[in-house]
């Protein structure tokens, strides 16, 4: 996911086809405001997603990016497991250890709103990012299970602005 160090937040769309331009762009997306690419990582094939806000003059601006990480039948939770270790010791040489592990996303005081078998947090300068990953065994549903990854704007994207109370912990 090398691809993380080159997101700007706030760029475009035509930017954001720049920084994808190897990866296979899927059609549009019903929300007008994404834009899809396949890419394979970690032998996993992964659906990449950007999100954008409406700024100002209704230009969309870059405020999120996501990595579902996918298999064509879900397979046993141990392979699950072993990608994400894998994917998880990278991040960790490349942005330390993260500021929270284990957290469930919150919105407010309501119960856990994605369950998952775990979460990791990192702060990284204005960004959020964050690593989570689902298994049955766990009792996730299977809509809930796999492998994701979200890097976002922490001021303008509601998922990233969502994980700050952990800030001040």
């Amino acid at each position: 996911m090398e691809f993380l160090k080159d997101i700007k937040w706030g760029i475009g769309k035509e930017e954001t086809r720049v920084i994808f331009r190897d990866k296979q762009s899927r059609p549009p997306h019903s929300l007008l405001n994404e834009m899809e690419f396949i890419d394979s990582t970690y032998g996993v094939s992964a659906i990449i997603g950007c999100h954008f806000k409406e700024g100002w003059f209704g230009r969309k601006k870059l405020v999120q990016v996501h990595v579902d990480f996918f298999f064509e039948e879900l397979p046993e939770d141990d392979i699950i497991e072993k990608k994400y270790i894998q994917i998880k010791s990278d991040l960790l040489a490349q942005y330390g250890r993260p500021a929270s592990e284990g957290e469930e996303l919150r919105l407010g005081d309501g119960p856990p709103s994605f369950p998952q078998s775990d979460y990791l947090v990192w702060f990284v300068g204005g960004s959020t990012l964050t690593l989570s990953f689902g298994l049955r065994r766990d009792g996730i549903i299977e809509a809930y299970c796999g492998i994701h990854v979200t890097y976002g704007d922490a001021e303008r994207d509601l998922y990233s602005r969502n994980w700050n109370w952990l800030k001040a912990k």
